[in-house]
């Protein structure tokens, strides 16, 4: 089978040409929700590295239920704190910003000092990251002398989330809207989320229901590699 080439793009501002404009528009026409989109690669579940396959049409499915559920919205200004090699800084950051119409701020390598600055400076509506993050701008010393009042939306969850933190993180950073979640990549990255309206206990304890209909699958390493015609309409990915 011969493979495309990859295509380079022009920076923001330059022209195009006509034939690389066709091209561009020619290729993102023939994506299809079945087609692959990434392997995500994991050995959370069974302790021995494997891929997951994801099409595009479980992608942009599992995280436009996402983006919904958590309340990630247009006009909102998101710090990406989160590896983009990894499905939280990837798919329910990149991605999710493009879906919702949201500001992406990249952070290169998380500092809670620069993050608190950020988050002042460029009236930053959105954090997420692991309870280690939430604990480090709650303990800084510059938190008490940095305005926070920008902060809307806070999620947190891949490790324990003491009942504490949530409370905390509301008081004392002012996130009125905490959520916490789960999810693994044999399900697109996104499986449950517990609402920003739950009692601290609840989001702290819990992970919520899931965040859509989804049902989950695997096939054999040995299995043909030939994904299902309906395979963009299911939860879960294929794992080889």
């Amino acid at each position: 089978m011969t493979r495309p080439t990859a295509m380079v793009w022009s920076p923001p501002g330059s022209s195009v040409s006509t034939a690389h404009s066709t091209e561009y528009a020619a290729r993102a026409a023939a994506v299809t929700p079945d087609d692959l989109c990434d392997i995500l690669y994991t050995s959370g579940t069974t302790g021995r590295p494997k891929g997951v396959e994801i099409t595009h049409g479980q992608t942009l499915e599992a995280f436009t239920a996402w983006a919904r559920a958590v309340g990630l919205r247009e006009g909102d200004r998101y710090l990406l704190v989160n590896p983009f090699f990894h499905t939280f800084g990837y798919k329910a950051g990149v991605l999710a910003c493009l879906l919702a119409g949201t500001t992406m701020l990249p952070e290169a390598v998380y500092d809670a000092g620069r993050a608190l600055g950020r988050v002042a400076g460029e009236r930053v509506s959105v954090l997420m990251g692991p309870p280690t993050v939430f604990h480090t701008l709650i303990d800084h010393p510059d938190r008490l002398t940095s305005d926070l009042s920008s902060l809307r939306l806070a999620g947190t969850g891949a490790a324990g989330v003491p009942v504490d933190l949530v409370a905390r993180v509301r008081r004392e950073l002012g996130a009125a809207e905490v959520f916490t979640a789960y999810g693994l990549s044999e399900s697109a990255g996104v499986a449950t989320v517990c609402p920003t309206s739950a009692e601290a206990a609840t989001a702290a304890r819990t992970v919520g229901p899931r965040c859509q209909e989804r049902r989950c699958g695997s096939s054999p390493p040995t299995a043909p590699r030939r994904l299902p015609a309906n395979r963009g309409r299911s939860g879960c990915g294929r794992v080889t």
